[in-house]
């Protein structure tokens, strides 16, 4: 057990100098397109991946107002797409199939980063995020 904890952890440090790298990029092309990027968002964002032991790598953009998004989806329909406002507020979406043949159960608001954590675990999303 020891040994996977490890390999996790490195993957995890991995996944988080990437999300630096795709970071310096995004303010790259902030600044080349007139957009202000929001510190804020990005400082929820570090907040948010703390909160997801053993976070995977998901899909990170700049949206057009300077807010960063992210979004973790699988090949069964699963989706949370995460855009962190500041003020450790966030706007999520939500998909879920809670059964193979049944429909996908949609859900969308506003929270706090906990309040999001919390709708993660709700709709039992973990293994989506976590390596």
């Amino acid at each position: 057990m020891r040994l996977e904890d490890d390999i996790k952890t490195k993957t995890v440090w991995g996944i988080r100098r990437s999300y630096l790298s795709r970071i310096k990029f995004l303010r790259e092309e902030a600044t080349a397109e007139g957009v202000i990027f929001n510190k804020d968002s990005e400082r929820d964002f570090w907040t948010f991946i703390e909160l997801v032991p053993f976070v995977r790598r998901g899909s990170l953009f700049l949206m057009d107002n300077g807010d960063l998004r992210i979004v973790w989806d699988d090949d069964e329909d699963n989706l949370l797409g995460v855009q962190f406002l500041g003020n450790s507020l966030a706007r999520y979406v939500v998909f879920k199939r809670r059964m193979d043949d049944g429909p996908v159960s949609r859900v969308a608001g506003t929270d706090t980063l906990k309040g999001v954590n919390a709708q993660i675990k709700a709709f039992e999303l973990e293994a989506l995020l976590c390596a």
